[in-house]
């Protein structure tokens, strides 16, 4: 699905960075929920949280949510497929092995 590849495009050409986070890549897929339907996947690579802290700032993955929430209505205002957003670490190597033990791996 086209629209996939361009919120993909359109998220990676932002440069998105709030507060103390950055945007460091964006991948997205197309996939199906529980029952079937599809969903459009938005996964946001953002950079470490900041020293010393165990996530990133709460108000910055807020607005970066809106601002991707933006960008997809952009590239098709009428969009029907429902999308879904989540952020994941650039090293995620660098995390207590205790913050992804409840993590699932899906493919994009």
């Amino acid at each position: 699905m086209a629209v996939v590849e361009q919120i993909r495009d359109v998220l990676n050409g932002r440069g998105i960075v709030v507060g103390k986070t950055r945007v460091v890549s964006v991948r997205t897929s197309l996939s199906q929920d529980a029952n079937g339907e599809d969903v459009v996947i938005v996964k946001l690579v953002l950079s470490d949280p900041p020293a010393g802290e165990e996530t990133w700032p709460i108000e910055d993955l807020w607005e970066i949510r809106r601002m991707t929430n933006s960008a997809i209505r952009e590239v098709d205002p009428d969009l029907k497929i429902p999308w879904a957003v989540s952020f994941e670490p650039e090293n995620p190597g660098e995390l207590d092995p205790e913050d992804t033990k409840h993590e699932i791996q899906i493919d994009l």
